[in-house]
């Protein structure tokens, strides 16, 4: 095995064991650390079931924006029935995670960097906690990942390495790509268009082109036919979700903030976890800054044009989310490739800085692997911590009220679709779809009821008689208030069951990754005359 080769796949391993040391918390638990992991599942199980790709059982819907991760699942559970879920999507990160160690490995030395400096930003992302908990949650994001950073290495591949099969690999490539995550059009276009660094011609732009140009298709002609849109009725329901509220200038303000604290929380969960707060807090973050730039100007100093590639990239899917959708998502999983050229940059920074200050080979190599060690023991830590917690929540919240509601309602509840719920994943997962989705995730009809604050017709329309809704412990009704679901708009809600996960539990899970409000508010619903 050549030593480039024999590099590479060392570093794909590490990634590998990075990983599976944070999935040792399933030892203890098995599941998902988000409840809108189960979403996909539900999907696929309908899928192999009813072969009808929706949410509830034989009904073309929305839910998932990714046909492909929606496929893999589908051919999972049709050939592994008997084994769960949450093993099947663990092996898919194991091999995805794998392939990214690889590739990053082999993009940085075929940029010409060696020794310590490769492994410094080949390897950074193997030690965030962060990174790594994005290969528990089911969900395509690093599949994604892999994919663009395979059409970059083959992009920019040497001339003499490239074979009569390149263009066709590229071909797939794009068509892949745009079919996981719809942003992979700009991802595309950001690789593409750096032809000239790639000593390709335009006309290698064809068949990528092609392969962009049938995934967008496919894309867009799926979105239209289940829902009459263009876009993913998912991603309008987002835009709703997070925008609601907040002015275009000030959701994009705290888009741009979330996504620095989203760069610390590598080493950090909350001021809660290390005492990372005010001044220590900017002055961290300053840090962090800093060495991401002098990590930038030696990649500039060194001409290494595949990871300033990656870095443009980066930009790219930021400044998309910053328009289309600002928001970084649960745990940052909408930015997993910022998160991820970030740690590789701040790590590669640092060993240009402790290069620069004078420090022989030996004793910067030994500053970087003394600082990554304290990342990964820090970050590891953290997560794994993080990862229980929000488990224990999904399950001893989401996952108690879909029982008991399975033991106390009547059966009819749920073969009648008359159930609703706002956190559709788990509670959806126990009944097999068959409830009402009030997040606007799975039906495009619902988001115009929403926006117009008649959620109480539309679920007497869908003779709707139970509604779970997500709250925290001290009953504000934040969520029955943004539904309107109240008097004034012909609906009397009737508390029937609540349940709450721990206080401490919940509020390690939420500062982390967001993952839910504490408590459950199972209400029975009564139709009355609008107050109008």
């Amino acid at each position: 095995m050549a030593p480039s080769t024999r590099d590479s796949v060392v570093c794909g391993l590490l990634y590998v064991v990075s990983l599976l040391t944070l999935a040792s918390v399933l030892r203890h638990q098995a599941g998902f650390p988000l409840d809108d992991s189960y979403i996909h599942q539900v999907i696929a199980r309908n899928m192999a079931e009813t072969h009808v790709v929706g949410f509830q059982p034989g009904r073309a819907s929305s839910g998932s924006s990714s046909l492909v991760w929606t496929m893999i699942l589908t051919a999972g559970d049709i050939l592994l029935g008997r084994v769960s879920p949450v093993w099947f999507c663990l092996a898919l990160s194991v091999c995805v995670m794998a392939t990214i160690g690889f590739v990053l490995m082999r993009l940085t030395q075929q940029d010409g960097l060696s020794g310590a400096a490769a492994w410094a930003i080949a390897l950074a992302p193997a030690l965030s906690g962060n990174f790594q908990w994005l290969g528990l949650i089911g969900m395509e994001h690093l599949l994604f990942l892999a994919l663009m950073l395979l059409l970059l290495e083959i992009w920019l591949r040497p001339l003499q390495a490239r074979s009569a099969a390149t263009p066709f690999q590229l071909f797939l490539l794009c068509f892949l790509m745009v079919l996981t995550r719809l942003e992979g059009v700009f991802l595309i276009g950001a690789v593409l268009g750096c032809w000239r660094f790639a000593d390709r011609r335009m006309k290698n732009l064809v068949l990528p082109g092609v392969g962009t140009l049938a995934g967008l298709v496919v894309s867009l002609g799926w979105n239209w036919k289940i829902s009459g849109q263009w876009m993913p009725a998912s991603m309008r329901g987002r835009q709703f979700l997070y925008m609601a509220g907040y002015g275009r200038l000030d959701i994009r303000v705290r888009f741009l903030w979330d996504s620095c604290r989203r760069m610390l929380m590598t080493w950090s969960i909350g001021s809660g976890e290390s005492g990372l707060h005010g001044g220590v807090w900017m002055l961290s973050l300053l840090l962090l800054g800093g060495l991401v730039l002098f990590g930038i100007r030696e990649l500039m100093a060194r001409h290494a044009r595949r990871w300033i590639v990656l870095v443009l990239c980066a930009f790219t899917v930021e400044a998309a989310y910053l328009f289309v959708l600002p928001a970084a998502g649960h745990g940052g999983r909408y930015i997993a490739l910022p998160m991820m050229v970030c740690m590789s940059l701040a790590s590669f920074g640092l060993h240009a800085l402790l290069t620069t200050i004078g420090g022989n080979r030996k004793l910067v190599g030994a500053g970087v692997g003394i600082a990554c060690g304290l990342t990964l023991c820090l970050s590891q830590r953290a997560w794994m911590r993080a990862s229980e917690a929000e488990i224990e929540q999904i399950r001893t919240e989401h996952g108690v009220m879909a029982a008991w509601m399975q033991e106390n309602l009547p059966a009819e509840t749920f073969t009648g679709l008359h159930l609703a719920a706002f956190d559709i994943g788990r509670i959806g997962y126990q009944f097999r779809g068959r409830i009402v989705d009030l997040g606007a995730l799975v039906d495009s009809h619902f988001l115009p009821y929403l926006r117009t604050a008649r959620t109480g017709d539309y679920l007497r329309e869908h003779d709707v008689r139970y509604v779970v809704l997500p709250m925290t412990d001290q009953n504000d009704r934040l969520a029955s208030v943004w539904l309107a679901l109240d008097p004034e708009h012909g609906v009397e809600l009737t508390l029937v069951h609540t349940v709450c996960a721990d206080r401490g539990i919940a509020e390690l899970a939420w500062i982390a990754s967001g993952t839910a409000l504490p408590c459950q508010y199972l209400y029975s619903i009564r139709y009355v005359t609008p107050v109008r």
